[in-house]
């Protein structure tokens, strides 16, 4: 999501048209269209996911569908699983396929570097790990799973 150069939600008509007038609208499509399965790593906020996930989601509809999804969070008190459970209801009504035991929250604090604020990868590699073979185990071997895609 991160490279899309995706703007606030802009189209004019609904995502599950399909009719997307700008072209970072159909360059999200045609990416997330190519994907076999979708892990999203989201903090939590106030009980719940990021305006840009949100946003992400939004844009499209029928693209997702039917198509195996998990979740890797992080935040302090909770690990992010608040967060988890609000993004579920959405990715449920996308038809999304998030497997059982597809959550995996990481505790951990952010550790600043070069005056940025990172998150430590060595938790998130483990929920990563941990939610491949979640995935794996229910929907069989999937393309582009644990090799950096």
């Amino acid at each position: 999501m991160g490279d899309g150069n995706l703007s606030m939600m802009d189209e004019t008509n609904h995502p599950r048209h399909r009719r997307y007038v700008h072209q970072h609208a159909k360059d999200w499509s045609a990416t997330v269209d190519r994907a076999d399965v979708f892990v999203y790593v989201t903090p939590e906020y106030n009980h719940g996911f990021n305006a840009v996930l949100k946003n992400a989601l939004d844009y499209l509809n029928t693209e997702r569908a039917y198509k195996p999804v998990g979740f890797v969070s992080y935040g302090c008190v909770s690990a992010g699983t608040r967060a988890v459970q609000t993004i579920k209801e959405v990715v449920a009504t996308l038809t999304m396929v998030p497997p059982r035991g597809g959550e995996h929250p990481v505790r951990c604090k952010f550790s600043r570097r070069a005056g940025t604020r990172r998150l430590p990868a060595r938790p998130v590699l483990a929920g990563q790990e941990s939610l491949r073979q979640c995935v794996v185990g229910q929907h069989g071997e999937v393309p582009g799973i644990g090799d950096g895609q």
